[in-house]
């Protein structure tokens, strides 16, 4: 048990539409029990991509903390610092 996990997780997502959101859903981890979701990160794909066109924005978005929230609530659930990358791909 930690207070500062560290998950190392690396995903590819395909965009389709830059009008949407990424959702990130960030869980603890049990071993007896079912995990808990701890909450939700809201990032506008349309940030990313714009900020992707400007080198010197696009490293906003590189190791970048976020506030992890609640459903239906403003209260934060604590943060995590994610690394966002845009790549063309065929």
């Amino acid at each position: 048990k930690t207070l500062n996990p560290v998950w190392e997780q690396e995903f590819q997502i395909r965009i389709i539409d830059i009008e949407g959101w990424l959702t990130v859903t960030v869980f603890d981890y049990d071993v007896l029990s079912a995990d808990d979701e701890i909450g939700h990160v809201f990032i506008p794909l349309k940030e990313i991509v714009i900020a992707s066109q400007k080198q010197s924005a696009l490293a906003d978005f590189q190791r970048k903390w976020y506030s992890i929230k609640r459903d239906g609530s403003d209260n934060r659930s604590g943060q995590i610092q994610l690394s966002l990358r845009v790549g063309n791909h065929a």
